[in-house]
């Protein structure tokens, strides 16, 4: 692992709800965020990413159709 000071948004969050972006359009779906922007942490953003990407994609994949998202 590879601990860093970053910004959760900016380093995890953008790119993961960019990766799923095309599904969470295909099913109607909406993404709610309640992350302020300045929020930073320490950890390992690529680690962090993968469990933010399939936390969004479990979400897409068995949530029902036209329904939020919320992080």
């Amino acid at each position: 692992m590879n601990p860093e000071k970053v910004n959760i948004y900016k380093a995890v969050i953008q790119d993961v709800l960019g990766d799923q972006k095309e599904a969470i359009r295909d099913k109607g779906m909406t993404v709610q965020m309640d992350i302020p922007d300045e929020l930073e942490v320490i950890c390992d953003p690529e680690h962090l990413q993968i469990v933010y990407n399939n936390l969004v994609s479990n979400a897409v994949k068995y949530g029902l159709k036209n329904t939020c998202i919320y992080i």
